[in-house]
């Protein structure tokens, strides 16, 4: 483990000449050149981490057949080229990040097939190309990130039956069409983000029966028609809608403005019958029209970049969850993430709530406390929080309620206890 030094140069081609290498964790340097092509051949190799350097180049072909790797992270680098196809054929990867790159081309029809994959983190690059509509094997995947990723297309209906999605951002491209009603029905989906598109028709009125939906964010499309108003929707941000000119109702303008305005012009063409005698009391309301009015729209503008801007920002911390396991465990993080809701609260103390988590798959019981973060310690990174819970996870007592991992993002640290039935997390 190399990572967070300031390394340079290229990256040595014989790391795995002994074939024991398991884990090349170099992130966070400055390391240049292209990948080595012998790691693509490295039958050990179970993680890949090398994100946040200046690797140029191609990623080789080979990844996909090696059959223990479980992790690639080449995020923010200088890759061109595109995804290897081979890695479609991986029986093993759970983890691929490849966003802030330079990568082109589209994306491998079946990449998102992948038995075992559960988050693929491919924003901020030039795909082009549609979405491929193959998602009949994503039995695990709970995070897809195609943000700022240069797609186009309609966004496909296959794409519900990855009944364990939590988390589907597709942001800043140019999809077009509607909304998938089946979208609406996925059993674990928690956050939502289609803005910045060009979706047409009308927002389908079951979103508010969703099953898990928490956060949806559909402004600056051309979707149309009134919001519904019932269940999760009466609870949205109305920011989370603008830039759509054809919505209306619900927490926007109502959708009887036509008459409004109707009215407004029989009244305009009363006032002029008496213009002749309020000339000059017009003139000057005009001048002060204009004044108030200028001053309106530079407040509009300004309050609207600045939603962007803290709108923009509140999304790259969201993404994504990991978790961290001290012990040999069962679940997943978005299996945790599913039970983390107001019906499973059975705690609250002065680090947070706790929450009892049932998986049923195997069947296991775990205590979930999700602790309470400041702003400062948003801001300054969270990584003595993160320190303080890996100090926690080494400790072992019998007195002591183990700890068996945390899942965590640039926000938020869940913390999963064994499960005590009469004891306490507060």
């Amino acid at each position: 483990d190399l990572s967070i030094n300031e390394l340079t140069g290229e990256i040595p081609p014989g790391l795995c000449t002994t074939g024991n290498l398991t884990k090349l964790i170099l992130f966070n340097n400055s390391f240049s050149g292209n990948i080595p092509t012998g790691l693509s051949n490295c039958s050990s190799l179970v993680r890949v981490r090398i994100q946040n350097n200046v690797i140029s180049g191609t990623i080789p072909v080979g990844f996909g057949n090696l059959p223990r790797l479980q992790r690639m992270e080449l995020a923010k680098n200088n890759l061109t080229g595109q995804i290897p196809v081979d890695l479609t054929s991986s029986t093993s990867l759970s983890f691929i990040d490849v966003s802030w790159n330079r990568l082109e081309s589209s994306l491998p029809s079946e990449i998102l097939s992948i038995p075992s994959l559960q988050t693929f983190l491919a924003s901020h690059n030039s795909f082009g190309g549609t979405i491929p509509d193959e998602f009949q094997g994503c039995s695990s995947l709970s995070v897809l990130d195609l943000s700022s990723a240069n797609i186009s297309g309609a966004i496909p209906k296959s794409i519900a039956s990855c009944t364990k999605l939590v988390n589907l951002n597709l942001r800043n491209n140019h999809l077009t069409g509607g909304i998938p009603k089946s979208i609406t029905n996925m059993p674990t989906l928690s956050v939502l983000d289609l803005s910045n598109n060009s979706l047409t028709g009308r927002i389908p009125e079951t979103f508010g029966s969703s099953p898990a939906l928490e956060t949806m964010n559909l402004s600056y499309n051309k979707l149309e028609g009134s919001v519904p108003s019932n269940g999760i929707l009466m609870t949205m941000n109305p920011n989370n809608f603008i830039g759509n000119a054809g919505l209306c109702g619900g927490f926007l303008p109502s959708c009887s403005r036509g008459l409004t305005v109707t009215n407004q012009k029989r009244s305009s063409h009363i006032s002029r019958i008496v213009i002749g005698f309020l000339t000059g009391i017009l003139v000057i309301l005009s001048l002060a029209a204009a004044y108030f009015g200028g001053k309106w729209l530079y407040n509009r503008c300004y309050l609207r970049n600045n939603f962007i801007y803290d709108w923009f920002k509140q999304g790259n911390e969201d993404w994504p969850w990991r978790l961290v396991a001290f012990q040999r465990i069962s679940f997943t993080s978005s299996e945790i993430l599913t039970c983390i809701k107001e019906s499973n609260v059975i705690g609250m103390g002065g680090a947070g709530i706790v929450y009892k988590a049932e998986i049923h798959k195997p069947h296991t019981t775990v205590a979930v406390k999700k602790l309470w973060r400041s702003s400062t310690d948003i801001e300054n990174g969270g990584n003595d929080v993160l320190r303080e819970v890996e100090l926690l996870g080494r400790l072992r007592h019998r007195n002591i309620v183990r700890l068996l991992g945390y899942v965590h993002n640039e926000r938020d640290v869940i913390m999963v206890y064994e499960y005590m039935p009469n004891g306490s997390l507060g």
